[in-house]
């Protein structure tokens, strides 16, 4: 496929409904892919579509920190984000700023949704209103967010595996502060709000691997009081 369109979705049971349907709407040369990553990286530059439609939640949470990363590789190919589910406005907002030429969401009108589709088909732009009214509404226009570094992985990969960010400095051999500006770092290129979001990130998006969950911080130590089955007092 040259120039044609590509559609990337974690649906395969429904690919070839999808084509079918993206087919009716007049798209043409369409080739559908699961794949992510690396791999996704190789498939465009194999097939370099004219647009590539990207449904929100590819990436979950992550999906508009991945359009950047699909940008700065590919910085003129048309990508297209679409949502058929409920998608946060203050975070797809970030599909354009990251990149992507046009945002759609099912959810701000069946006949809107219907309009974008028709005007990304042509090579046009569309953002979704409330998108831009997210944007509009901004105190100043948001930017790009930063790359995630090997540094941010090593700090996400101490944080994952539970160890505090005193912890954390000790293991990389960096200042207590020096771990803050990381994790601040981590919260706004992936736009994450704690440390909660920040583990479940890493390992979603395979920055941290399961099977290096198994390191402790120092001085490991847990203390359990169990519950006295009778008394409901605690046991020492």
């Amino acid at each position: 496929m040259k120039n044609g369109t590509l559609i990337v979705s974690r649906i395969e049971k429904q690919f070839d409904f999808i084509k079918n349907e993206f087919s009716k709407m007049g798209f043409d040369d369409i080739t559908i892919t699961g794949a992510d990553r690396d791999a996704l990286l190789n498939i465009i530059n194999d097939t370099k579509p004219k647009v590539m439609i990207l449904g929100s939640n590819f990436f979950k949470c992550s999906t508009p920190y991945m359009t950047r990363v699909i940008n700065k590789n590919f910085p003129t190919l048309n990508i297209a984000a679409i949502t058929t589910t409920e998608y946060p406005p203050s975070l797809a907002m970030y599909f354009i700023i990251n990149g992507a030429k046009s945002y759609i969401s099912f959810w701000d009108d069946p006949i809107h949704f219907q309009n974008g589709m028709k005007e990304i088909q042509k090579g046009k732009a569309f953002i979704s209103n409330v998108v831009r009214q997210r944007i509009a509404n901004s105190e100043y226009y948001p930017e790009p967010k930063g790359n995630i570094t090997q540094r941010h992985i090593e700090v996400m990969r101490c944080t994952c595996n539970g160890f505090t960010e005193v912890e954390t400095g000790k293991n990389l051999w960096i200042s207590d502060r020096t771990v803050e500006r990381h994790k601040t770092e981590i919260l706004r290129n992936l736009h994450l709000r704690n440390d909660k979001e920040i583990i479940r990130a890493a390992l979603d998006m395979g920055f941290v691997k399961n099977e290096e969950l198994i390191f402790f911080g120092d001085n490991y130590e847990l203390h359990p009081y169990p519950v006295g089955k009778r008394t409901g007092r605690k046991t020492k």
